[in-house]
């Protein structure tokens, strides 16, 4: 099976209120389940690397769910898109 570019995007939880969407990221990989894996250690490893720098972030704020959006097309000018040799 190919590779396909998933589209999802961060909600955060801040001091201003819950779940507020935020950014888009993008995930290749084989299939729907496989991109949400991703998607959910994407977003524990932001969350944990700004806990570690807190100092420097705000402390109230972190990624509380990633939301899937849709599937780029191979052709889409905002794939990631990766062909083997």
């Amino acid at each position: 099976m190919k590779d396909r570019t998933y589209v999802f995007r961060t909600h955060v939880d801040t001091e201003y209120g819950r779940d507020i969407p935020s950014s888009w990221f993008y995930v290749i990989a084989t299939s729907k389940e496989d991109a949400q894996e991703k998607a959910l250690e994407y977003i524990q490893s932001v969350n944990k690397l700004r806990s570690q720098f807190m100092y420097l972030a705000d402390k109230n704020t972190f990624i509380c769910r990633a939301v899937f959006e849709r599937i780029l097309t191979f052709h889409s000018p905002l794939a990631i898109n990766y062909e083997p040799a």
